[in-house]
């Protein structure tokens, strides 16, 4: 499984929405949720004994099939589609960040690498003194808000990590 800043980068150099990376990203900031557990089952709904699952439209689907060949269990769970909505992917967000600004541009130098989007933003409990804002890019707004919120995941982790490691 990926960390937070294997993600970040993804979301920064992908070009396209990316259902497999929504799942990748649920995954690591939910470890023990339902889809969780379910993930750990074979994927494709092979109409074979025990749980399947696959990703379909906005839900990670799944069945269960007995040895006698019924399926008496199935159904889904809504998989926010962080790379592809702005509305889902602000939600990644971690609070008391200070965003400052989110800024589209075009490929005026017909430049692909350029990316089309990037979010200035401070870290949780930043003084003017000692921080420069942080820059995050992707190639849509959804995507520059998946590798900013990921980048903030990832610093948080290692600063409590340190500070655990300090007491």
């Amino acid at each position: 499984m990926s960390n937070l800043l294997d993600l970040a980068a993804r979301c920064k150099s992908a070009t396209a929405p990316d259902r497999e990376l929504d799942l990748e990203i649920y995954l690591i900031l939910w470890p023990a949720s339902d889809i969780a557990k379910l993930v750990a089952s074979p994927r494709g709904l092979n109409g074979q004994e025990g749980y399947s699952w696959d990703i379909r439209g906005d839900a990670v689907i799944f069945e269960r099939w007995t040895s006698d060949g019924r399926c008496p269990f199935n159904g889904g769970y809504t998989l926010p589609a962080y790379t592809d909505s702005f509305d889902a992917a602000i939600n990644l967000l971690p609070g008391g960040v200070a965003v400052i600004d989110l800024t589209l541009s075009f490929d005026t130098l017909n430049d692909r690498s350029h990316p089309a989007c990037t979010i200035r933003w401070y870290p949780r409990g930043h003084s003017d003194n000692a921080w420069h804002a942080a820059i995050e890019s992707g190639k849509t707004a959804a995507l520059a808000v998946c590798n900013a919120a990921l980048t903030m995941r990832a610093r948080e982790a290692a600063n409590r990590a340190v500070s655990e490691g300090a007491s």
